[in-house]
This record gives C-alpha cells, structure tokens and sequence, in this order.
C-alpha cells in the first residue's frame, strides 16, 4: 500500500470519470443499437399478412396456448402450428441480415 492509504487500485482526479463516461457511452451506444433493432422488427411485423401478424402476436406476444389461438382463428390445432411457423419463416426473411438471420457463410448449425 502507497502512503495516506491509497493501494494500487487508486487512480488519478480524472480516471473514474473517464471510465464512467466510457461506460454511459457504451450504453448510449447500446441503447441506440437497441431501438434500431426494435424499429427493424417492427418493420418487419409490418410487412407481413394480416394473418402471420394475428398468429405471431397471439402466441409470441401473448403467449396464448396453440388451443387458445386455434379456437380464436376458427382453425385446428395443428393448423396454428403450420402458420405459425410459416410466418416466422416470412419474418426472418423480411429482417435484414444484421438482425437475426443467419448469413449464407454462416449458417445455423442445428
């Protein structure tokens, strides 16, 4: 330890807010990429049908049961998992590639 108390950890008049300012700059930066990112979905949920929208927000948004989303489309069960899954396959394709969807150099691995 130096004298007056200071161990190897004490920095300078300025090196705590340097970091703080580096760190509310990383967030800021976060933040931006974040809303950017919520503006692209959005988009994205735009552009599909009526009906990829309804089933996406029932059971992605709402968390309603494949029983609860069949019964309130008037289809069977088994239909809500089809569609379902076709329009997530519609919104990948409507996210750019930056967003979620694997590049064709890199795929998924499953």
């Amino acid at each position: 330890e130096q004298a007056g108390g200071e161990g190897p950890r004490a920095t300078g008049a300025s090196g705590p807010r340097k970091a703080c300012s580096a760190g509310a700059g990383a967030r800021q930066e976060a933040d931006a990429y974040g809303r950017e990112v919520q503006r692209l979905l959005r988009e994205a949920l735009g552009r599909l049908s009526p009906t990829d929208r309804e089933i996406i927000r029932l059971r992605d948004v709402e968390e309603r049961s494949a029983v609860e989303v069949a019964s309130r489309l008037g289809i069977s069960r088994s239909s809500v998992s089809s569609r379902l899954y076709r329009a997530h396959a519609a919104f990948r394709r409507r996210l750019p590639p930056a967003v979620g969807r694997p590049s064709a150099r890199n795929p998924r691995r499953r």
